[in-house]
């Protein structure tokens, strides 16, 4: 029984994929930069704060990585996951630590989902959702409408996320685990018949 135990300790820790949260911060400034592995939806993203133009940082609607829910949960996860207070900074309580905010009392960081043109005069608006941080309130998220150009506003950045490809386990691995067990079964039913 004990050589089960350990073939299927050593399959589940083979087998298994983990991925770690990590915070990209600017050694030498101390500016929070983005995240990688940030799980959202059940799924790892890498995500990158850029202050600028959105045409600059995404081209085009068509280069957005999320609809309307999926901007909400982008920006959930920035506040449970990304935007806490931690021994790399205190990114939910000082907002000019994260990059692209030089705002000292809160930073919006937008998720973009749509970007279409409208209004009375019409002109080109992004729709997005946003995790907010402020050294007054906390933090939390909301659904914005802006200007594409936020180059100029201080207190303004995008959120621009890219998914995580996670590796599977080799097929020989399991292959072999498989061949194992069945040679331990086979040397069990000899031993019995003895």
């Amino acid at each position: 029984m004990g050589f089960l135990k350990l073939l299927f300790l050593l399959c589940f820790f083979s087998c298994s994929v983990s991925a770690s949260l990590i915070l990209n911060v600017d050694s030498k400034t101390g500016k929070l930069q983005g995240a990688e592995n940030v799980l959202v939806a059940g799924m790892l993203y890498n995500v990158k704060f850029t202050a600028g133009s959105f045409y600059n940082i995404f081209g085009n609607k068509e280069n957005l990585d999320a609809n309307s829910v999926l901007s909400f949960q982008f920006s959930q996860a920035l506040i449970e996951q990304v935007l806490i207070n931690s021994s790399f900074g205190n990114f939910a309580s000082k907002p000019s630590l994260i990059e692209g905010c030089t705002n000292i009392n809160n930073c919006a960081i937008l998720t973009p989902y749509d970007l279409d043109y409208r209004g009375a005069s019409p002109e080109w608006y992004v729709d997005g959702f946003t995790a907010s941080v402020s050294n007054t309130q906390p933090s939390f998220v909301g659904s914005n409408i802006r200007n594409p150009n936020i180059s100029s506003q201080f207190n303004w950045v995008y959120a621009d996320w890219q998914s995580v490809s996670v590796s599977e386990p080799h097929s020989f691995i399991l292959f072999l685990f498989g061949i194992t067990f069945i040679i331990y079964r086979r040397i069990l039913f000899l031993k019995r018949k003895v």
